[in-house]
């Protein structure tokens, strides 16, 4: 071994025989790179190409980072991705392509930070279907990438047929006030209670202008979108109501 080689050799074998560097590795306490627009810029640049061990290394990044951290990190990455609007008029928007990928690491962030995921099994899944999993988990867990609740489908269900059933019980006092005004003397107690009957009898008609209503809605909006299947679906579903 030459004099040059061993004096570059010496000092490796010191650290190498270092009881605290000869450890196996920890990864928990592995210092990780810090967590910038720009990694997600280099990440991005074709992610499709990008390989596990660089996906590992963006999921242990992640993880650490609070949401305001996450947040700082999204937000320098779109505005690295600006491009000319559309509308030619001078102003700058995301590019969208860079908002779906803001999205997706929001989405693993809360799936590792909020709900505990194993980094190392998403990043053997591949971008991708990293992600995909990632919003499953967080779907299981009923939170979105924030860490706010999700409603359940019943609960959402509930919570439409909630706020129409108000609407229908407002339109239906409504009109039974102005069709009936408060006589002269009438306390309003007197009032509210002698319009309350009118109003009950009043919601079956109004529930029947709304349900027209929505469905109304409902069938321009399909008829703008051009969703023939969806508008023959519905219609085999009345005429089978209708015994037909």
């Amino acid at each position: 071994m030459t004099s040059a080689a061993a004096s570059i050799a010496s000092p490796l074998a010191k650290l190498a025989a270092d009881p605290v560097i000869a450890q196996p590795s920890q990864p928990h306490l592995r210092a990780q790179p810090a967590m910038t627009g720009q990694v997600l810029v280099e990440f991005f640049k074709d992610v499709d190409s990008q390989g596990r061990a660089r996906l590992s290394v963006l999921m242990d990044t992640l993880a650490p980072l609070s949401r305001e951290e996450r947040d700082s990190a999204i937000k320098s990455y779109k505005d690295a991705n600006k491009i000319p609007s559309a509308k030619k008029d001078g102003k700058t928007v995301i590019d969208p392509v860079a908002s779906t990928r803001a999205s997706e690491v929001k989405a693993l962030w809360a799936a590792l930070a909020l709900a505990n995921a194993d980094a190392g099994e998403l990043s053997s899944m591949g971008y991708h279907k990293a992600v995909a999993q990632a919003r499953v988990i967080l779907n299981e867990k009923q939170i979105d990438p924030d860490g706010d609740r999700v409603l359940s489908a019943e609960e959402r269900t509930a919570k439409r047929k909630a706020k129409v059933q108000e609407q229908i019980q407002d339109q239906a006092m409504e009109r039974a006030m102005e069709a009936n005004p408060q006589k002269a003397g009438e306390s309003l107690a007197q009032y509210l209670t002698r319009i309350a009957a009118v109003a009950d009898a009043e919601q079956a008609k109004v529930s029947d202008e709304v349900i027209s209503d929505r469905a109304r809605s409902l069938f321009d909006s399909l008829t703008k979108r051009e969703q023939p299947a969806v508008l023959a679906a519905l219609a085999a579903l009345i005429l089978k109501s209708q015994g037909e």
